[in-house]
């Protein structure tokens, strides 16, 4: 494993979400000022490995029978891209342990550290903003979240709640709610627990800051603006500002 690892991200821009590549500029702006050396990916490196086309096949036909929706329409676009970033991290990525993490996470103070080599870690709890892994790692999530929820597709629906996206962040929850001997299958493969992030959740110093939507939020629950006043793209712009306040 090389000393300081490479910092992955996944951007595919959308849109209504203009903004998004603020927090990107700033994401890389962030990384490299801190020593490490930012990659961007996108969907053309998904589209590169061997495994995209029997993904994308299975992702779409997964999401349609559990939803009854399109993937590609609406939010399903980024529900796909949320699926994507993955088979592009298990195409780019080599045997080294990596850190994989949304364009809205961001060092305070995080130093290189031995990272587990045999499985996936979430840095904060279920939600993969933040991962590490390698090719192998990260190809083997993929088969999990395509042809284990198609093995399995019965369970899912039983499990699915319409509150909730099913983007990658929804099917870890509904697969760790499973029975058992089917959440098994993920968390042989995956470490959890680790809130190495701080979120909007906790106030605590942590070394990584993660200024996502709820982030925003919270942000806003002592003033007069709520989040659903604001567009999608004023929300980013704030998001942005919050960021920059933080580094």
């Amino acid at each position: 494993m090389s000393t300081v690892p490479n910092i992955y991200t996944f951007f595919e821009p959308i849109d209504e979400w203009g903004s998004s590549r603020l927090l990107l500029d700033l994401w890389v702006e962030n990384w490299s000022e801190s020593g490490f050396e930012p990659v961007v990916l996108n969907l053309d490196d998904a589209k590169s490995h061997p495994y995209y086309h029997e993904y994308d096949e299975v992702i779409r036909s997964n999401y349609e029978k559990i939803t009854g929706k399109d993937i590609m329409s609406g939010w399903g676009y980024y529900v796909y891209f949320c699926f994507m970033r993955h088979l592009a991290y298990a195409s780019r990525m080599t045997d080294d342990i990596c850190l994989a993490m949304d364009y809205d996470v961001y060092n305070i103070n995080y130093k290189p550290e031995h990272l587990p080599e045999d499985k996936i870690m979430f840095f904060a709890n279920q939600n993969p903003c933040c991962i590490s892994g390698n090719n192998d790692l990260f190809l083997e999530l993929c088969i999990l979240m395509s042809k284990f929820t198609q093995e399995n597709i019965a369970d899912y629906k039983r499990s699915f709640d319409n509150s909730i996206a099913l983007h990658d962040m929804g099917w870890i929850k509904y697969t760790l709610d499973l029975p058992d001997d089917l959440s098994k299958e993920l968390k042989d493969k995956v470490i959890f627990n680790q809130h190495k992030i701080q979120g909007s959740e906790t106030s605590a110093n942590k070394s990584l800051i993660h200024v996502s939507f709820w982030w925003l939020r919270k942000h806003l629950e002592d003033k007069s603006l709520t989040v659903t006043d604001l567009s999608v793209d004023e929300r980013l712009k704030l998001r942005h500002i919050l960021a920059k306040e933080q580094l």
